[in-house]
């Protein structure tokens, strides 16, 4: 062999039937000569024949080392390995369909990585490589690496989407991944994602987080994982998922007030809403009735309803999510009855120097009536009516007294009795026990300061733009003289009075004068001109 700038001898092979010589030690990829010349033993002398032609042979270039996995994806896999210097370039080989496919030849040994695409996800694949060197125009190739047997990522999570919401939770959805062994959701946190589930059912394609707060956004997202041994290998992160959670339900519902043709309706203020939605039930179904759409507002009135009548009302919350409307559960249902109405022309209808006889109208909505009388610093109950009474007479009074007196209508509704607003009014007795004849005056006396202060409570008033001019007719109540153990046979006679100015009215029926005095409108007569002088002489029950 040639070597160090001379040839050497490397072997003598004693046996003429041997006609090969392997030579070790060489260095990959370089090029060796060599001869050969046999030799012949004449008694102990060796005759030696002319050198062969010289045979220049390369080595093969080394295998290789450091083959592994430099990196993975869903689709593809990138093999790593370390440069060989005894190369030209190299042979990336593959396993598929039961034999090794050449799948890269890389012609720069400098080049020591290859990247595979367009693989299945989550599968697994196998990778081998060898050096080769150019000697002319023959390849020299070394052997093959150690086999790198490596798994592609699973694939992206796709389809993942809001699947329902409530005040304190959210449920994300998303589409079975085939490559998968299961599935990490991940919730943004604290300026950071963390964690919040491991799913390890690939069938199963929901998470529902809880414990969140009412009326807030929050953002998720998915991603799948893999077993590769004891390896969890995961794929990229599924498109991330913005909701925001329901407010929460409408608390401390309760009634705020009631009348004869309303009710009011309060709860609590709910910071997790932009506005509430409140409804009834009527026509067997619950209807909106108001929408609010400002959460500091936490009261609504609903007028126009009937006077002891049972009324069903619910609220809920909502929250603007972009252009969305999110809503609250409802709250609890509340009942509610609205209560008879003020009772009517609360009245005097006669009296003497130690009884007043009071009156009123009777009315279909009231099951019976209560009237209370001011004395010894506090309102005491003097009398409860059925609904056919329109009266009640007030005994062992002081004449030239005056007394205040108050009455309201009471209703039943199934079990529950519900009171109508007090009617206030205050009578004075006569100066005496008994007179021949007792005076009344539809007009009555001036209003004095207690009653004035309820008036609100009492009847609603209008003014008019313009003042009437009209007429009034009196009346005297003839009936026997003293002693009277009752009245009978009470006669009242009417005669026109003078013109009077009324610039008013009340809801029940009173005008009201110029001089702050009430008048029944069955008193008034308006006519341009007086009418005749006249007296109507009529019959009135017995009392």
């Amino acid at each position: 062999m040639y070597q160090g700038g001379k040839w050497a001898r490397v072997a003598k092979i004693t046996n003429n039937s041997t006609t090969t010589f392997k030579k070790s030690g060489l260095k990959a990829g370089a090029v060796y000569k060599f001869r050969i010349r046999a030799y012949k033993t004449d008694c102990k002398t060796a005759v030696y024949g002319a050198y062969s032609a010289e045979l220049a042979a390369r080595t093969n270039p080394s295998v290789m080392k450091g083959v592994k996995l430099g990196g993975r994806a869903a689709d593809a896999l990138r093999i790593n390995w370390s440069k060989n210097a005894s190369a030209d370039g190299y042979i990336v080989e593959m396993y598929k369909g039961g034999k090794w496919v050449r799948v890269a030849k890389i012609t720069n040994n400098s080049t020591t990585t290859f990247k595979k695409s367009g693989l299945k996800a989550g599968a697994v694949y196998k990778f081998r490589v060898r050096a080769y060197k150019m000697s002319g125009s023959t390849a020299l190739y070394g052997n093959y690496s150690a086999t790198v047997t490596a798994r592609t990522n699973p694939s992206v999570i796709k389809g993942v989407k809001l699947g329902g919401r409530a005040a304190d939770a959210l449920r994300i959805n998303w589409s079975k991944n085939a490559s998968a062994d299961g599935y990490i959701v991940e919730m943004y946190k604290g300026n950071k994602w963390v964690r919040v589930a491991k799913i390890t059912n690939n069938s199963t394609t929901t998470f529902k987080k809880s414990g969140l707060k009412a009326g807030a956004v929050y953002k998720f997202r998915v991603r799948a994982y893999k077993m590769s041994g004891s390896t969890a290998l995961y794929g990229n992160y599924s498109a991330t998922v913005t909701a925001r959670t329901n407010p929460s339900v409408i608390k401390g519902v309760k009634l705020g007030g009631r009348a004869a043709d309303a009710l009011r309706i309060n709860w609590s203020k709910n910071a997790s809403a932009d506005g509430y939605i409140v409804e009834m039930y009527k026509g067997g179904k619950w209807v909106r009735v108001s929408k609010i759409a400002n959460s500091g507002t936490t009261t609504y009135r609903k007028a126009g309803l009937k006077a002891c009548t049972a009324y069903k009302f619910r609220v809920k919350a909502y929250k603007m999510s972009g252009k969305t409307a999110l809503y609250g559960a409802y709250s609890a249902t509340l009942s509610a009855n609205t209560i008879p109405t003020n009772v009517s022309r609360f009245r005097l209808n006669s009296k003497t120097g130690k009884m007043l006889n009071l009156g009123w109208d009777m009315s279909d909505d009231a099951a019976g009536y209560i009237v209370q009388q001011y004395k010894g610093g506090k309102w005491v109950q003097v009398a409860k009516l059925a609904k056919s009474k329109d009266r009640v007479r007030i005994n062992s009074l002081s004449p030239s007294t005056t007394y205040k007196f108050r009455i309201r209508k009471y209703a039943n509704i199934g079990k529950t009795t519900v009171y109508g607003n007090w009617s206030y009014k205050s009578f004075k007795t006569e100066g005496k026990d008994c007179v021949d004849e007792v005076k009344y005056t539809p007009r009555g006396e001036k209003i004095d300061t207690f009653v004035a202060a309820h008036m609100d409570e009492v009847w609603n008033e209008s003014y008019f733009d313009k003042p009437k001019e009209v007429w009034t007719k009196s009346e005297i109540l003839r009936a026997r003289k003293y002693p009277i153990p009752m009245y009978g046979e009470i006669q009242v006679q009417y005669w026109f009075a003078d013109p009077l100015t009324i610039i008013g009215e009340t809801d029940n029926g009173y005008y009201i004068t110029s001089g702050n005095y009430y008048i029944y409108n069955e008193y008034v007569v308006e006519s341009k001109e007086p009418p005749k002088l006249g007296t109507g002489i009529e019959p009135i029950p017995h009392y």
